[in-house]
């Protein structure tokens, strides 16, 4: 199963410049390389924990996660896995590196338990949306039909980089029930965008409150500060020093300010009686 050029794949995902050049260009040994590649498919936790210790760990988690996912393609031709599906899922790289260098001025990503997922080949950008399967923690029931725990289903998420156009989403659930099939279309999401409070900050046309409401919130943590780091790009002690760029920062910096908290929702939907259908 061969991979791609580690260089092929970062210009394909949007690296350029500056930062190919630092990937490419990485000081790492091939028995240090060979070392944390076998680390990686033992035991990702341990990989993660290795890494973790070096002096600049950002900068090592991008090169490592450059590489492993250039070697990622194989398996996705090997499954016969469209081109377009690889290069769209592996772009979260790209967007964690542009966060990162625009937080800090350094190349590197801080996110370091996610790409696993996308090298295992367990998470899948299909359209706008990612997908990955999942078996249920609880029980659940829509319009009477009960799904139990244990019972797969498919956990979105929202990756960055467009807007959460109505009918893009549509596109990536009627996508992904024929991409996974035999999963039940039950699709489950934790996120931010599935708050409650939301409706209290944007308008009755917005994107997010046209995304949230297919979904049956059924957990709520006012704990969780994903909104606050997904609107802002960052999360601070006193909400009055957040910028207000956009209609959402000033919004939601008045709605912090004011004592409130934009918390984290969990929900799901069944995609049949969403869509008119019926389950067969």
């Amino acid at each position: 199963m061969e991979g791609l050029p580690v260089a092929v794949f970062c210009e394909k995902i949007g690296f350029r410049d500056e930062a190919l050049r630092f990937i490419l260009d990485y000081p790492l040994a091939e028995k240090d390389w060979r070392a944390y590649r076998a680390l990686f498919f033992r035991d990702q936790e341990r990989f993660i924990a290795a890494v973790q210790e070096t002096e600049d760990s950002p900068g090592l988690f991008l090169i490592l996660y450059a590489r492993l996912s250039a070697e990622a393609f194989g398996e996705y031709r090997e499954r016969n896995i469209p081109e377009g599906i690889f290069f769209g899922t592996f772009m979260d790289l790209f967007f964690w590196h542009e966060n990162y260098f625009s937080q800090t001025g350094k190349h590197g990503i801080a996110v370091s338990r996610w790409m696993p997922r996308h090298i295992l080949l367990r998470i899948f950008r299909l359209g706008r949306l990612q997908f990955e399967p999942q078996a249920l923690s609880l029980d659940l029931e829509a319009e009477g039909m009960v799904f139990r725990t244990g019972d797969l289903v498919l956990n979105v998420h929202i990756p960055q980089g467009a807007p959460l156009v109505p009918e893009e989403c549509e596109k990536s659930y009627r996508e992904a029930l024929l991409f996974f099939r035999g999963i039940n279309p039950v699709f489950i999401c934790n996120s931010w965008l599935l708050f409650p409070g939301l409706p209290e900050l944007l308008p009755p046309e917005s994107n997010i409150l046209s995304f949230q409401k297919p979904y049956r919130i059924y957990d709520v943590a006012l704990d969780s500060r994903q909104g606050e780091e997904r609107i802002f790009g960052t999360v601070l002690d006193d909400p009055r020093d957040y910028p207000e760029g956009t209609n959402l920062q000033r919004s939601a910096k008045a709605y912090l300010t004011a004592g409130n908290r934009i918390g984290q929702g969990k929900g799901f939907f069944y995609y049949g009686f969403h869509s008119g259908e019926t389950r067969q």
